[in-house]
């Protein structure tokens, strides 16, 4: 979970998970019902506006890796503790089955 901020609580805009099987774990998640998001699957240094700027050093792997491996689980209002739960328990059991533990 990320840290809470006594004065400066989050609003979880997105919840997302960093993983190195993700588009596997993606698919399962589907599978089981659980929509999932990709956001920023492109390096903001490979957007068109910045490919043609020397505005960033080339490459950036840290970068590079985190958007083949960030994955938004579902967030929203609406979102019941029950529906938390829900795709904790899923998560949990895709994670499970794709690393052993």
């Amino acid at each position: 979970m990320p840290p809470e901020i006594d004065d400066a609580p989050s609003v979880y805009h997105q919840f997302v998970l960093r993983l190195t099987d993700r588009d596997r774990i993606q698919t399962d998640l589907n599978d089981r019902g659980v929509r999932t998001l990709i956001h920023y699957p492109v390096p903001i240094h490979h957007q068109p506006a910045y490919t043609a700027t020397a505005c960033c050093p080339l490459p950036l792997p840290e970068t590079e890796s985190a958007a083949k491996e960030i994955l938004s689980l579902p967030m929203f209002p609406e979102l019941s503790n029950q529906d938390i739960d829900w795709v904790a328990e899923h998560l949990m059991a895709c994670l499970h089955r794709h690393t052993g533990g």
